[in-house]
């Protein structure tokens, strides 16, 4: 499911995104300080709120961008239709999706790391112009820690296939029994790097009736494993017809 890339596509294509990422929080944090002195404290808030949606809504957006530019991004859209007639599959092995718990530690540590050098920054400019501003700092650095600890969770299953059919946990809709399921429509979207970041998979019975949708997609903490997304994909692709779409 993955094109290995040498180290120094790679590191290119990383960097590229991560400027292209970064490019928005940067710009913003410079006209803040540029201008701060000038803006009232309602538009100094007006101008962190305008930055901070950008930033939500671009800067990923950026970032891809600016990868494309490389001519090396491995960014792609899959799309197949499997088709099968509906029975019972009592050797179909048990299968689970976990989320990667190793991507959540290391987002939610660089998330940490940038909270922290954003609360010193603020913190140290602060202190110049008012000294008893420093009785906040603490404050100031143990939230991002606070909010650290408050996104920590667990490994869990995301996705179950067995002897029964496929659910996607924690959907109670998304429930596709062998005995029903004939129909499922697949959307597989790799990321710049070519690691698969969404696996989508819409059931339905003969009767084109839909049974709920499995969604595996890279939210934080509920990034999919990719060995076991990568066994899960392949186990349940041989159990049908493949109709490549894209």
């Amino acid at each position: 499911m993955q094109k290995q890339l040498s180290r120094r596509t790679t590191w290119l294509l990383k960097t590229a995104y991560w400027l292209g990422y970064g490019s928005i929080p940067t710009v913003g944090t410079l006209v803040y300080y540029l201008y701060q002195a000038r803006l009232a404290e309602g538009a100094q808030s007006a101008v962190f709120f305008c930055f901070y949606v950008l930033h939500i809504f671009f800067s990923s957006v950026l970032g891809n961008w600016l990868v494309g530019t490389t001519g090396h991004s491995q960014a792609r859209l899959h799309e197949e239709i499997w088709r099968r007639t509906p029975g019972l599959l009592p050797t179909f092995p048990a299968l689970e999706v976990g989320s990667d718990m190793a991507f959540a530690a290391r987002t939610q540590r660089r998330d940490l790391l940038i909270a922290w050098l954003i609360a010193l920054g603020f913190i140290a400019y602060n202190a110049l112009s008012a000294p008893t501003y420093l009785v906040r700092s603490l404050v100031m650095l143990s939230l991002p820690l606070v909010v650290f600890l408050l996104r920590t969770s667990p490994a869990e299953a995301i996705a179950w296939a067995g002897p029964e059919g496929v659910r996607g946990t924690g959907s109670a809709d998304a429930w596709g029994p062998w005995e029903e399921l004939a129909r499922v429509e697949v959307r597989l979207e790799y990321d710049y790097l070519g690691d698969p970041k969404l696996l989508a998979l819409s059931l339905f019975d003969v009767f084109g009736k839909s049974l709920g949708q499995v969604w595996l997609d890279t939210e934080r903490a509920r990034r999919p494993e990719r060995a076991s997304l990568e066994r899960f994909y392949e186990a349940l692709r041989e159990e049908f017809a493949v109709e490549v779409v894209s």
